[in-house]
């Protein structure tokens, strides 16, 4: 049992390094690719620093894999680390936090209560890689939250910031009412259910995720849906707001996301002085950078959809990526005074290199 256990996991850290080093090769043409003529000598400091890189990334691999196999010598009982956890609780809930890479499945319904809640996962450097299986079940938060940060981004959802993580079957409800109050430019506009907020940088706010990063992995997001109203807000920077997740942001390697079966009843809505303000009924921000396109399929919007610069049925801004067998029929509209980087799309509201196919609107 342990050997075959042991194998899957070296099974999957080869993988991670076929992956990596695929990634790294495409990275290296495209870069030589940009470079162009007349730089010879740049071409090759690059490939020898990518080489070194990759050599890098093969060797701490190579010693994962030795780690793996030296395991079959070690503890026969000891717990197996991919068997998930139930979490019935809020307590249980709260606690994933302390095993960012573990695997959960809800057990039950779950309703926080509390007026305060920290997203799980909170930076790129505490992000939540694990797998977590709402098993038909949801969370419902009663009382709106505010996640707000004066001195960096602020990331709120059920998680706040996600990497290569696997997240499905999940149904989250931000069902508060009490108004938050933030002074947007000259406006003070009133907010409810869950509100994020930053006054020196970003926000990201999502029903399921706020921020999401893949390294070296795809994230997906499967059959999971939002019903609550969900708002993100910044006075200096972006704002990005989606029923489903607020941000995507490909990684080095350009691994993608997918979001497969999912939708959003619940009102989005972004707003920003700069202007940079992005909201979806799916994804506020979603774009790709490699050769696998970050998709959104199969879902649907029936929330109203507002932006102060740029709104979508389904994705408030996408670049390099595919939308394909998804619906619209929230109303989606912006704010904005300024004409000039208005865009508002029963889709997309703004987008390079997007490829939409079986899709409609009724917004």
């Amino acid at each position: 049992m342990l050997n075959q256990e042991n194998n899957t996991h070296i099974d999957k850290y080869s993988n991670k390094e076929t992956k990596i080093l695929s990634r790294a090769e495409s990275l290296q043409k495209r870069v030589g690719q940009r470079v162009g003529v007349g730089t010879q000598n740049n071409n090759t400091f690059i490939r020898s620093t990518v080489q070194l890189v990759l050599w890098l990334l093969a060797f701490v691999m190579s010693l994962t894999m030795l780690c793996c196999l030296s395991a079959n010598k070690g503890d026969i009982n000891r717990v197996d680390a991919v068997s998930p956890t139930a979490i019935s609780t809020v307590a249980e809930l709260k606690a994933v936090a302390n095993n960012l890479s573990g695997s959960y499945y809800l057990a039950n319904d779950i309703t926080v209560t509390d007026s305060t809640w920290t997203p799980i996962g909170t930076s790129s450097s505490s992000a939540f890689t694990g797998i977590f299986d709402g098993n038909g079940h949801s969370i419902t938060f009663t009382q709106t939250i505010h996640i707000t940060s004066e001195s960096g981004d602020a990331c709120g959802g059920v998680f706040g910031y996600a990497g290569e993580a696997t997240i499905e079957n999940l149904g989250v409800n931000w069902a508060g009412t009490e108004e938050v109050s933030i002074m947007v430019g000259s406006e003070t506009k009133s907010y409810t259910g869950l509100v994020v907020s930053s006054t020196s940088s970003a926000s990201y706010a999502g029903g399921i995720a706020g921020l999401v990063s893949a390294d070296i992995d795809p994230i997906t997001i499967n059959n999971c849906y939002n019903t609550g109203a969900v708002s993100a807000i910044s006075t200096s920077n972006y704002a990005c707001a989606g029923g489903i997740v607020g941000r995507f942001e490909p990684g080095p390697f350009g691994f993608p996301l997918i979001v497969n079966n999912c939708y959003n009843t619940g009102a989005v809505s972004a707003a920003s002085i700069s202007r940079y303000a992005y909201a979806g009924g799916i994804a506020g921000w979603f774009d790709s950078d490699g050769d696998d396109l970050s998709t959104i399929s199969n879902c649907y919007n029936t929330g109203v959809i507002s932006s102060s610069d740029c709104a979508g049925g389904i994705a408030g801004y996408g670049s390099a990526i595919t939308i394909s067998n998804c619906y619209n029929a929230g109303a989606v509209s912006v704010t904005s005074t300024d004409s000039s980087s208005d865009c508002a799309g029963g889709i997309a509201g703004y987008g390079s290199a997007i490829t939409i196919s079986n899709c409609y609107n009724t917004g």
